[in-house]
């Protein structure tokens, strides 16, 4: 697209021939070719950091998730436990008698 452009706006050489009637030397084709070089150069490295950053909070995530649910599941057993010794009239049922 960038390229169809330049061609129009007659800054973008088609070929060696038109390079060497124009005057213009294939530095500029470099130069457009090197842009995207030094873009690319910025932006994986920082869209790979945020998808690593991304990966890593998920993990820390899905960890207290679980950790959470096994917190519940042990809660939910003691419940049940009390439920039983205040059925047989058990008052205090974690203090030795």
């Amino acid at each position: 697209m960038l390229k169809l452009k330049l061609i129009k706006l007659n800054l973008y050489a088609t070929n060696l021939k038109d390079n060497f009637i124009n005057g213009k030397s294939s530095i500029f084709d470099k130069k457009i070719k090197g842009s995207y070089t030094i873009e690319a150069a910025i932006l994986v490295p920082l869209l790979l950091g945020v998808f690593l950053v991304t990966c890593n909070l998920s993990i820390f995530m899905y960890q207290e998730i679980n950790n959470e649910h096994e917190e519940k599941k042990i809660e939910n057993m003691w419940e049940v436990n009390d439920f039983y010794l205040t059925q047989f009239n058990k008052d205090e049922p974690y203090v030795a008698k």
